[in-house]
C-alpha cells in the first residue's frame, strides 16, 4: 500500500474500534484517537511507534515529500500498527 492508501486504512480502522467503544463523538484525528485507544487500554504495542510516523503520513496526504528512509520506515510501522488494530477487532477484544 502506498502511504496514503496505509494512512487512510489506519483511520477507518480506528473510526471502527472507536465507534464500538466510544458513544457519540469520537476522537476526530489520528492523535485524539490514539490517545482515546491507550485510555481505554486498547493501543496495541506499536502505538508509541506509530506515533513517530503519523507526520510524514500526514506530509504524504498532503502531497509533500518525505526521505526515502522516512517513508520507508512509516510504511513498516504504519503496516504493523494497521495488522494489530485489525488483530484486536478480528479477535473481538473491542
Amino acid at each position: 500500500l502506498s502511504l496514503v492508501q496505509l494512512g487512510m486504512e489506519v483511520e477507518r480502522e480506528l473510526r471502527t474500534i472507536l465507534a464500538d467503544e466510544v458513544p457519540g463523538d469520537r476522537p476526530r484525528g489520528i492523535a485524539a484517537a490514539l490517545s482515546t485507544l491507550e485510555r481505554l487500554g486498547l493501543a496495541p504495542a506499536s502505538t508509541s511507534a506509530f506515533r513517530t510516523s503519523v507526520q510524514v503520513l500526514h506530509r504524504a496526504a498532503h502531497g509533500m515529500e518525505s526521505s526515502a528512509q522516512e517513508a520507508a520506515e512509516a510504511s513498516v510501522i504504519a503496516s504493523t500498527f494497521l495488522n494489530e488494530l485489525r488483530l484486536l477487532r478480528e479477535r473481538g477484544h473491542v
